[in-house]
């Protein structure tokens, strides 16, 4: 009984531990020239800057602006999460999905997978984002 009382303590413990650290801000805007592949044009450079405008403690809301050449050329909304651990979970409105973590409060990585949702080109990219300061 008092073996199972112990480990019961200690997991109690570990769990409190795990999910006492303070939820990151990730407000601003993230800048990122990421590499990625889309159906039908192979190997492509994406400029994203992730502008997150509203976030209340896991949950954060925003767009991401694409640019050629320095000119905006798209502009997509997104809703993500974000844990006390920094891992980071995103989807957006045309049915992309990236999944990255935060490297420290200015950087972060992502990897974004769409299946197709804009134009039926299914497309794959990783980038290192850096905060804008």
């Amino acid at each position: 009984m008092k073996k199972i009382l112990l480990m019961t303590m200690a997991f109690c413990l570990i769990a409190a531990t795990a999910y006492s650290g303070d939820t990151p801000s990730l407000t601003g805007e993230w800048v990122v020239d990421s590499t990625g592949s889309v159906q039908g044009h192979g190997m492509v450079k994406s400029q994203v800057v992730m502008n997150i405008t509203v976030q209340n403690k896991h949950v954060f809301q925003g767009e991401k602006d694409y640019y050629n050449k320095g000119k905006k050329v798209f502009i997509n909304a997104f809703k993500g999460t974000v844990s006390n651990d920094g891992s980071i979970v995103i989807g957006d409105d045309g049915g992309g999905t990236a999944i990255g973590k935060l490297l420290s409060k200015d950087k972060m990585i992502l990897q974004y997978v769409d299946f197709g949702g804009y134009g039926g080109a299914a497309s794959v990219s990783f980038g290192e984002l850096t905060r804008k300061k």
